[in-house]
């Protein structure tokens, strides 16, 4: 998965980096990504919402999971007009109906990471069917982790010198 790069997708990127979610005031989004990665393409092509199961969603402000634009000729005027009216205030990414992944950031590779987390949440829904199916957690719990996660970024790292010894 890469930062897109093929002029296919960029009038739909060029044209949603200069859109920013509704009501909210933020500068346009900088780095995008797409990519038609095999889980997360798998819940496109369904037209199904990735939804909350993994704590990573949380840890990267992924909490109402990830919504699907509806489908629209690739660069149109509809499917821009979709993948707006599918997002929210908090929205970082959106399945594109039939098509694959659309994901944002304030830097490129952020957005490539989004990517990876999207993906690696499918693969394991799509593996946890097949044992009774994946489990939300709960929106204010994945809240809680990325405030938990935005504690430790803020503290920093932990240095080990090596003549430490764990308490037995």
């Amino acid at each position: 998965m890469a930062a897109c790069s093929r002029e296919s997708c960029h009038q739909s990127l060029r044209q949603l980096s200069r859109c920013t979610p509704p009501s909210t005031t933020t500068a346009p989004t900088p780095g995008a990504s797409f990519t038609r990665s095999p889980y997360a393409t798998a819940f496109a092509v369904a037209n199904r919402p990735i939804e909350g199961w993994s704590e990573a969603f949380g840890i990267f402000g992924l909490e109402d999971g990830v919504p699907v634009a509806a489908y629209g000729p690739r660069g149109s005027a509809q499917a821009i007009a979709n993948i707006r009216a599918a997002m929210t205030p908090k929205t970082k990414a959106v399945l594109l109906a039939n098509h694959g992944v659309l994901t944002w950031g304030p830097q490129a590779p952020l957005a490539v990471q989004l990517g990876v987390i999207i993906e690696e949440a499918a693969q394991s829904a799509i593996l946890a069917s097949a044992i009774g199916g994946a489990k939300l957690v709960p929106a204010h719990l994945l809240h809680a982790s990325f405030e938990r996660d935005a504690r430790f970024d803020k503290a920093g790292a932990a240095r080990v010198t090596g003549t430490e010894r764990p308490n037995p």
